[in-house]
Parts: structure tokens; sequence; C-alpha cells
């Protein structure tokens, strides 16, 4: 098993307010997520899920200091594709990503 999610979460409380999970954004053709966030701007003409992106409108959130949470579970602590592994300015395939 394999799960990622990026939460919008409150210093206090660590109250998430939106969350979006690895089977809900797009996946582009080179086999990365590209998540496009707005806070209220109009979303450009190419930010479709055809171009690989996926938009995320957090227009509703409250105007409230949040902090950006990404969890990555995974069953096994063997299991080798994990974001921790990958290093900095390093591309990886999504043959490799498994």
């Amino acid at each position: 098993m394999r799960y990622w999610s990026m939460s919008f979460i409150t210093p206090i409380g660590l109250i998430a307010l939106y969350t979006i999970s690895d089977y809900q954004t797009i996946i582009d053709k080179m086999g990365y997520v590209n998540l496009v966030i707005s806070f209220g701007a109009p979303r450009p003409s190419g930010v479709t899920p055809e171009n690989g992106f996926t938009w995320v409108d957090a227009s509703h959130l409250p105007l409230v200091p949040l902090f950006l949470l990404y969890r990555n579970n995974q069953i096994s602590p063997n299991f080798p594709y994990t974001a921790e592994n990958v290093l900095k300015n390093e591309i990886v395939s999504p043959q490799e990503m498994g």
C-alpha cells in the first residue's frame, strides 16, 4: 500500500480544513503530479487535466494561518519508493516509482 495526501491544517488544534489525496490528482505524461492551488485567482487557461494539472480551489478556506501538511503512508519500512528517498533536484522516472 502506498498513499499520500496534502492537507491544509490550522496551527491550533491541527484541524484539517481541506485534503487532497493521491487518487484525486492527475498524473502527467512524465509521471508527476502538478497541483495548482488558488486562493481566489481565476484558473489559467492552460491549467487543465489534459495538460497534467490538478486545480485546487482553496478560496473557500477561512483567512487564518494554515500549514500545508504532506503525508506519505506506506505499509513496509523497507519500501524504497518514498519521497524521503528522493535526493534534492533528482528526477525520478515513472518506472522507478513502481
